[in-house]
């Protein structure tokens, strides 16, 4: 069992390997902006604030079949967060289904009254399975009224719905964005959207799916884009579970970048990627933590990825590679001290 925090302690002991690891963790900065392939960051990524990944809940009441986070029923503690939100940019928010944490409506009131600027929110969902309870209803969809109540407070708020069944809107996502529509119509929102994530098997698929949205979205009077943002599966969430050897953690570039994502657990995750436990890795951090700890904790594990990883073909490193070598450190502390914290001539 690998207790990050302990590694920490050791490092941060070692001024030599602190000060090496840290400044690898710049360099692995460096590399991912300048690599061609990864050039979806922008240089000023990493020089504003870090933005904010919240894995509010692990409740869901749909069965999407791209999923692959499981289902467990737990939700965040919010109140280890409300410290770090004077420190972020922008807030991203999803599960589980987000919309379904109890204390949705105070984490945004929490956000706006911070006082970091500009302030946006990101907001994961699958919309809301028409046959879920009326109490759960009622959850769902007065955190959705807040949120478009609240960005009229943001600079931005924008709503990614991912769609993947069938080749027509089904009740599920079409009574969401009915309901989306009528809240920006009472608020007046000026600063939300609504993204359509759509999972697609072929190009026959792809092309179906497009134009029976755009037909629905024209009909209703939808503000919604669908238009150039569509998102094909590879494997379906089932299997990524079976087999996650060969699942998006495998196979896609690295996706690294300035934000902090916790768990429903509060545990820092190295990225988006692997939030979902597919893959067992330490907890780097804690949310309760002091925000420069955090910070100090993430450089360290950063630093540990780039001695491992020099291309970031994948996310192999993370998964496989720096928890074999942290393991190696949690087993003989000694090697901390002993290892030449510096680059070979």
């Amino acid at each position: 069992m690998i207790d990050f925090n302990l590694l920490y302690e050791r490092v941060k002991a070692n001024k030599e390997a602190h000060a090496y690891l840290t400044a690898l963790s710049g360099e692995l900065i460096e590399y991912i902006i300048r690599n061609e392939e990864l050039k979806r960051l922008k240089t000023n990524d990493f020089d504003k604030s870090p933005g904010l990944g919240l894995q509010l809940t692990r409740t869901c009441f749909n069965n999407c079949r791209n999923c692959c986070s499981p289902t467990t029923g737990e939700y965040m503690d919010l109140n280890q967060v409300y410290p770090l939100l004077d420190k972020v940019s922008v807030l991203t928010l999803y599960g589980g289904e987000a919309l379904l944490h109890p204390e949705f409506k105070t984490l945004l009131d929490n956000y706006v009254s911070s006082n970091n600027s500009p302030k946006s929110i990101v907001l994961f969902t699958g919309g809301l399975n028409p046959k879920a309870d009326r109490d759960v209803k009622e959850v769902y969809y007065n955190n959705l009224e807040d949120l478009v109540r609240t960005s009229n407070l943001a600079d931005s708020t924008v709503l990614k719905i991912s769609y993947n069944s069938g080749s027509n809107l089904n009740s599920r996502i079409l009574g969401f964005l009915m309901k989306y529509a009528e809240y920006s119509k009472k608020y007046t929102a000026r600063n939300i959207g609504a993204m359509l994530r759509i999972i697609y098997e072929d190009e026959k698929d792809f092309e179906s799916k497009k134009k029976s949205f755009r037909e629905a979205f024209e009909k209703h009077g939808l503000p919604v884009s669908v238009a150039e943002h569509f998102l094909k599966t590879v494997q379906k969430g089932k299997l990524l579970k079976l087999n996650s050897e060969n699942n998006f953690n495998y196979t896609t570039k690295c996706h690294i970048s300035n934000d902090l994502f916790f768990n429903v657990n509060g545990c820092l995750s190295p990225c988006f990627s692997v939030h979902n436990d597919l893959k067992p890795l330490p907890a780097i951090a804690h949310a309760s933590e002091p925000f420069e700890t955090i910070m100090d904790k993430r450089n360290i594990f950063w630093g540990f990825i780039r001695i491992l990883n020099r291309r970031f073909d994948s996310c192999v490193a993370c998964v496989e590679d720096v928890p074999k070598a942290l393991q190696t450190l949690m087993d003989k502390p000694s090697l901390i001290d002993d290892i030449t914290w510096k680059d070979e001539e």
